[in-house]
């Protein structure tokens, strides 16, 4: 396929090389009958003179209608590459303007093979136009951005200066090379029955909106999705990017609104979801956590961020069983995860105490276990993220050992004195060494502590 749109362009090459060369035999034949022409004039022009016409009169009509008829033949020469360009760039333009036609990807499909396309000459032209174009026009959707990047081959010609690419087109290269998985993954289709908007205002607060939260800007966030939210407050994914906003801004209740209100338009958004069971999960409504997360794993059964979602909230609820066989589930994907080994490993300690007292059949996630789960929902919360909050203070013990050896180099350097021998530097770091020694030794006590806890109030 490759070989015969090869072929094609080399073929039609070779057609247009022909016919310039046949335009340039008929030109010089037509130039030399405008001269004898133009001979013949000047041999009759006595006789025209005789006749009573003024000399002046007939030189002008001889000469200069003549070059002007010319002049006009090369600028609107049908098809002279300059004019091909031209018209092209009208189609793209065209296109662009119309935001229907815009995001319809068979339209530009069928720009890219326009005759101009395949026009060896004109391939530097078209290319550089294109560019200056797409980096004031970039709102497009995905797939218009991959088919425009795999015609032009953007990347490759990144490659030699990335730099100066990305400084001369950062638009093109953030959409087309950059970051296009995240940029691009706003959505398009849901603007098709806005109305009367302005499309490109409402694309670029959402995009710089996109870009804030991103950067952890969260005031260049909020302006841009107040702005955005003046022009079209219904998009899914504005909504989607409020409730990320919220989320982080720890109003939860507005953020959960946000997600609500995103899923109705978009069933499908699984992001919306997501977030929705982690507000639930904060808000201790974990069945209602619990049935998002099984919705979301029917569709991406190894998610894992799901899976340690789902596995926490079966853990404050008591519910080990389940828990156990969420975190073989996340082993399965992924043997070396630590969360999962650690809790599998808790698990097995805390079987001893199950078969001593024995603990009741468990639930499954339905109104009965939120019954169950409402005698003591303070006591399974409160124990269970202890739990976490130590996992997480575990995971980063070489941080805090860092941290030890950092401060202790700055007590050096601020006291401004020699550096100490090696025995006291031994000495530090094996005192460093007991100290966390015994900080896990404590982490662990509160941790097995909180599992008998959860084990005990779980089986009531």
């Amino acid at each position: 396929m490759g070989y015969q749109r090869l072929r094609e362009a080399y073929d039609q090459a070779l057609k247009q090389a022909k016919q310039q060369s046949d335009r340039s035999v008929n030109r010089i034949l037509s130039e030399e009958e405008d001269e004898q022409q133009e001979n013949q004039r000047v041999s009759i022009s006595p006789r025209i003179v005789m006749q009573g016409v003024d000399h002046q009169q007939e030189s002008q009509h001889v000469s200069v209608p003549h070059r002007i008829m010319i002049l006009q033949e090369q600028d609107h020469a049908p098809h002279s590459p300059e004019h091909q360009l031209n018209e092209f760039m009208g189609k793209v333009n065209t296109i662009y303007h119309t935001f229907i036609t815009r995001i319809d990807t068979d339209n530009w499909l069928k720009l890219m093979n326009d005759d101009v396309m395949w026009n060896l000459n004109l391939q530097s032209s078209v290319n550089e136009r294109m560019l200056n174009f797409l980096e004031s026009h970039p709102y497009l959707p995905r797939s218009v951005w991959q088919l425009l990047e795999g015609s032009f081959r953007w990347k490759e010609k990144a490659l030699a200066d990335r730099e100066l690419f990305s400084e001369r087109y950062p638009n093109v290269f953030t959409y087309a090379l950059e970051d296009q998985q995240y940029v691009t993954s706003l959505r398009y289709s849901f603007l098709a029955d806005a109305g009367n908007i302005d499309y490109d205002a409402f694309l670029h607060y959402r995009v710089m909106a996109l870009r804030a939260l991103k950067d952890h800007d969260l005031q260049t966030a909020e302006d841009m999705l107040n702005k955005a939210c003046e022009v079209f407050p219904s998009d899914p994914d504005l909504l989607r990017l409020q409730g990320e906003f919220y989320f982080r801004t720890d109003d939860l209740s507005r953020a959960l609104m946000a997600f609500d209100h995103c899923i109705r338009i978009a069933p499908d958004d699984t992001d919306s979801y997501f977030y929705r069971a982690r507000i639930y999960y904060k808000q201790d409504k974990l069945v209602d956590a619990i049935q998002d997360l099984i919705y979301l794993l029917s569709q991406m059964p190894e998610n894992l961020d799901m899976l340690s979602l789902l596995g926490k909230c079966y853990i404050n609820l008591g519910q080990l069983n389940h828990a156990r066989e969420t975190y073989n589930r996340i082993l399965d994907i992924h043997s070396n995860d630590i969360e999962a080994l650690v809790y599998l490993a808790d698990f097995e300690g805390s079987t001893i105490y199950q078969e001593s007292f024995g603990q009741s059949e468990e639930l499954e996630p339905t109104d009965e276990l939120e019954l169950q789960r409402s005698a003591v929902p303070p006591l399974l919360s409160i124990f269970a993220k202890i739990k976490e909050l130590i996992f997480q203070l575990a995971k980063n013990t070489w941080l805090y050992l860092l941290l030890l050896v950092a401060d202790f180099g700055l007590v050096v350097l601020v006291l401004d004195g020699p550096l100490p021998d090696m025995g006291v530097i031994m000495v530090t770091i094996i005192v460093t060494i007991l100290v966390l020694a015994l900080g896990s030794l404590i982490l662990t006590i509160i941790w097995r502590v909180c599992s008998v806890l959860i084990n005990y109030f779980g089986s009531k």
